[in-house]
């Protein structure tokens, strides 16, 4: 082909900008799978934690037991405390064992999402501190809006619609074309041998019944609706933004709150052994202490990792990237940056249609990221 007039450009174009939007596609499957797996994690630690908290409390209501049965045989306490603690000694046993159950599932749960078989044995990183939440939220919503794949795949989508339009409108286009063949002998023998033969078409297409402009508007009609579809998806992930942003800073006040908490119920827990080793109060003060200390702790694991898991959320949300990747580098290079047109492609000036692009937005610095991590079975 000498000349297609528009023909291969915009068809090469379309196929470029529909391989960009399936990556981006794949890209936001992939986010999704993420997301998930960091939130079932946070899980898995959570659980894993309480189950230390149980354990702990069941040591601590043993050894009161064990106490109160020796004081009992001595004669310095009633039969009644001795009951007490036997019964929160049994309460307790039922906390671990429900808390060794949930850990069971939430681990089972994680290895499932990593394609693992759920009876591997694993051990979880440990808990690291997290860090505060991110303060620029007007950052946070251009990062969204350049990163978020379900974006980029309506963006390219549309750019990929629009040059199916041109496309069908320059099929009308005459093509010119040549042709050159070489012929070593031919059957019958009469012509010369090795003949070299070439052909200058011009093609021009004088009618088509309208069929050309029936697909390039049915092209643009798609276009508008990925424009009004891509519209529509930008308010949505401003949502998530603002969402996400609220969460974000909600939990984070909740978790000085509960960590605060432990804190103060840990100073009531030791004053109420010590009133009770000093014969000031009663064993019952002592034990309604050490069960709330149990409560508030949990709460605090509950509170951390509700934090926890409002980052992985918004780290979806904001399109930030996560430290593994599960996107092969052949496939995905990078994540696309809102490249209006694939690298070296321009569009043509003949025939151009009149287009709405999305608005562009600046760059942003990206949050960092909060790593969810797990350590390689042994």
């Amino acid at each position: 082909a000498i000349a297609t007039f528009g023909r291969l450009h915009w068809s090469a174009l379309a196929a470029q900008l529909n391989v960009m939007s399936l990556r981006n596609d794949y890209r936001r499957v992939a986010d999704m799978l993420l997301m998930q797996v960091g939130t079932a994690y946070d899980q898995a630690v959570q659980a894993e934690e309480n189950v230390t908290i149980a354990q702990a409390n069941v040591g601590l209501k043993e050894a009161h037991l064990s106490d109160t049965r020796k004081m009992l045989a001595a004669g310095t306490v009633a039969r009644f405390d001795l009951i007490r603690n036997q019964s929160d000694v049994n309460l307790a046993r039922q906390q671990l064992i429900s808390a060794q159950n949930e850990y069971d599932k939430a681990v089972a749960g994680l290895l499932t999402l990593m394609g693992v078989d759920p009876a591997t044995p694993v051990v979880l990183a440990e808990a690291v501190p997290p860090p505060p939440p991110p303060t620029d939220k007007t950052a946070a919503r251009q990062v969204a809006q350049q990163r978020r794949p379900e974006l980029q795949t309506l963006n390219y989508s549309w750019q990929a619609a629009q040059a199916n339009a041109h496309y069908y409108k320059s099929t009308l286009n005459p093509q010119v074309s040549l042709q050159a063949n070489y012929i070593d002998e031919n059957i019958t023998g009469f012509t010369t041998p090795n003949q070299f033969t070439g052909t200058l078409a011009l093609q021009v297409p004088i009618l088509d019944g309208g069929q050309a402009r029936a697909q390039a508007n049915g092209a643009m009609e798609q276009a508008e609706q990925l424009r009004q579809q891509y519209e529509a998806t930008r308010r949505s992930i401003l949502q998530d933004v603002e969402t996400g942003w609220d969460d974000l800073q909600s939990a984070w006040q909740r978790l000085a709150l509960a960590e605060q908490n432990v804190r103060d119920t840990e100073q009531l827990a030791h004053i109420a052994e010590v009133r009770y080793r000093g014969g000031i109060s009663t064993n019952l003060e002592r034990l309604d202490a050490e069960n709330n200390l149990d409560q508030v702790r949990s709460a605090a694991v509950s509170a951390r990792y509700d934090y926890l898991q409002a980052q992985v959320r918004w780290m979806r949300a904001t399109g930030q990237d996560y430290p593994s990747e599960v996107v092969d580098s052949l496939i995905m290079p990078n994540r696309e940056q809102d490249m209006p047109l694939p690298k070296g492609m321009r569009p043509r000036d003949a025939d151009h249609v009149v287009e709405t692009h999305p608005p562009a937005n600046p760059p942003a610095p990206v949050p960092p990221p909060v790593p969810p991590s797990v350590v390689s079975p042994p």
